[in-house]
């Protein structure tokens, strides 16, 4: 797929999801569950895997053939259908997401399958930054002011130290 059609079709993926989580009072409820507020839903972009993807990309203008690629859609199943949504948003267009079960079943995290960015990282204008572990603390983070960014995970590869290079002090705020 070509990488301008795979931001076209998250980002209108994303779009939809959006709209779904504020018609999903269950998501919702998880959400400020987890402590998240309603100004971090808006400004991240949260969103909620409602079923009838394909329809809602094909109003959108979108061919629903290209969500299969990055693993929205593998023929009629819709792989995040039921997960809350957690976009990475760089340059003001969503380019990635996660979607994390509202329930304890496994697996929690859903990812695209593409490369997993460092979430929220091109937000921080500052010249340190808060790394945190996973979308949750990012958001939790991000709602109480912190220039922050989520690793996805523990391993930081060369690619990682790279990008955070342009920081004077990186912060490390991960779990136990």
């Amino acid at each position: 797929v070509d990488p301008e059609d795979a931001v076209r079709v998250v980002g209108a993926v994303v779009e939809v999801y959006r709209g779904a989580l504020w018609r999903t009072p269950k998501a919702l409820a998880y959400l400020r569950s987890r402590g998240v507020r309603e100004a971090t839903i808006r400004d991240c972009r949260l969103g909620f895997g409602a079923p009838g993807l394909a329809k809602h990309l094909r109003a959108s203008g979108v061919d629903p053939r290209l969500a299969g690629s990055p693993g929205l859609l593998k023929g009629n199943r819709e792989c995040f259908a039921g997960r809350g949504i957690i976009p990475e948003v760089a340059n003001g267009r969503a380019t990635w997401l996660t979607g994390r079960r509202l329930n304890d079943r496994e697996p929690r995290y859903l990812n695209l399958r593409t490369e997993k960015p460092i979430l929220g990282l091109d937000h921080v204008k500052g010249d340190a930054v808060v790394l945190v572990e996973g979308p949750f603390d990012w958001l939790t983070a991000v709602g109480w002011g912190f220039d922050a960014a989520g690793l996805l995970g523990t391993r930081v590869n060369e690619r990682v130290f790279r990008q955070l290079d342009r920081f004077a002090q990186v912060y490390l705020a991960l779990d136990n």
